[in-house]
């Protein structure tokens, strides 16, 4: 049962989305639509012009770099499996307040990094720390090690079946990601993006203690990855 469910996300992470056709055409359908449902108050937290405001939301368009990603053609940015797309949409529809609250925040001039572009390197991440993607650790991070421990990955791989864990995962360490990039924000205001590469590797060492330390008997564990201290 488990061998299934990690079968599905391997193929998910290394299925190009630039090849996934209709799968890729229908997550950007479904991000869009989120994000035309929040725009409003998005555009009030940021002062869009009324001019801004009218402008249709279209399959390229000014508007997607609103979520963070880095051209007009969201296309341009899944450069990796269609599983960055999966996830991106599971964060924004199963928790949309709190994708809401961080999308506002990342495009503010205190915080500043682009969240989409940073939700496809944390899939890309995660994917190569539950070995869904082959090679070396992604992102020049040569201190962390895949998660090794048998009967966890077996455990984790048959939650994937009965809910989408990998998506739940990913959320709840988008937001211990962005917790840390407010953090160091906060301790040195001058912090470039750069920081994100130390911020990836402690939400991923985060993510493995608790993985590690959980029954995974619900994608509700995954909560602690926000919480940990």
């Amino acid at each position: 049962e488990g061998a299934a469910g990690n079968a599905r996300l391997r193929e998910r992470a290394e299925t190009s989305a630039r090849d996934a056709g209709g799968d890729l055409e229908l997550g950007l359908r479904r991000l869009r639509t989120w994000g035309e449902s929040v725009q409003k108050s998005m555009q009030r937290q940021q002062g869009d012009s009324i001019e801004e405001e009218s402008k249709p939301w279209g399959e390229v368009s000014p508007r997607w770099k609103r979520l963070g990603f880095q051209s007009s053609d969201p296309r341009r940015d899944f450069r990796t499996g269609i599983l960055a797309l999966d996830n991106l949409v599971y964060f924004c529809e199963a928790h949309s307040s709190e994708a809401e609250q961080i999308c506002a925040e990342a495009r503010s001039e205190t915080m500043s990094y682009p969240l989409a572009v940073a939700s496809i390197n944390l899939t890309q991440a995660l994917a190569w720390s539950f070995s869904l993607l082959p090679g070396p650790c992604p992102f020049g991070m040569e201190s962390m090690q895949p998660l090794d421990d048998p009967m966890q990955l077996h455990a984790f791989a048959r939650l994937c079946v009965e809910q989408d864990a990998f998506g739940e995962l990913h959320s709840t360490s988008m937001m211990r990601l962005h917790l840390a990039w407010h953090e160091a924000k906060v301790n040195d205001p001058a912090a470039s993006v750069a920081f994100f590469g130390k911020g990836l590797s402690d939400t991923l060492a985060v993510v493995d203690d608790v993985v590690r330390q959980s029954p995974l008997e619900s994608i509700d564990e995954f909560r602690r990855i926000v919480t940990r201290t």
